[in-house]
C-alpha cells in the first residue's frame, strides 16, 4: 500500500480546510494510507467550525521529517509560503523525495524554481489540481 503524507502550514489551514478534505478523502479512496495524522493534534471545534492551532509538546517538524522518508508522495498545501512548509519542501526535494506542490502564490513559485532538485517537485495550481492528482495518480 502506498503512503501519502500532506503538509500544510497552520496559519494556512484555517483557510484550506476543504483542500486538506479534498485531498485527504483522495488518497484514502484511492488505496493510499496517510502518514501520521498530525491534525488529530491541531484541529479544534469552535462554533461548529474547524480552527487550527499548534499543538502542545507536539513535534511538527520530526513529525513531517519522518513521514518524508516513509512516504511514496509528499503533498503541499502551500497557498502561502510559511518557513515551516519552505523547509520542508527544501528537505523533501534535498533527499530527492516526488513532491507535489500546491498553490498559485507566486513566492512559493519562486521559491520552487530557486530548488536545487526541482525536477522531483511538481507544482499545481490551487483551481486545477484535482483535475490533475486523478488524471496522473489513478
Amino acid at each position: 500500500m502506498k503512503v501519502a503524507h500532506i503538509i500544510c502550514s497552520i496559519k494556512n489551514l484555517n483557510n484550506d480546510y476543504s483542500h486538506l478534505q479534498w485531498l485527504r478523502m483522495f488518497f484514502l479512496s484511492n488505496s493510499y494510507t496517510l502518514s501520521e495524522d498530525w491534525i488529530n493534534h491541531s484541529l479544534v471545534i469552535r462554533n461548529n467550525k474547524p480552527r487550527f492551532q499548534p499543538a502542545p509538546d507536539f513535534d511538527y517538524m520530526k513529525v513531517a521529517m519522518d513521514a518524508i522518508h516513509t512516504s511514496d508522495v509528499i503533498i503541499f498545501l502551500m497557498t502561502e509560503p510559511s518557513t515551516f512548509t519552505t523547509t520542508m519542501l527544501r528537505y523533501a526535494q534535498y533527499t530527492k523525495k516526488h513532491c507535489i506542490v500546491i498553490t498559485r502564490n507566486k513566492t512559493v513559485i519562486e521559491i520552487i524554481n530557486q530548488l536545487e532538485h526541482k525536477e522531483f517537485v511538481k507544482k499545481l495550481d490551487i483551481r486545477t489540481y484535482q483535475r490533475t492528482i486523478k488524471k496522473e495518480l489513478l
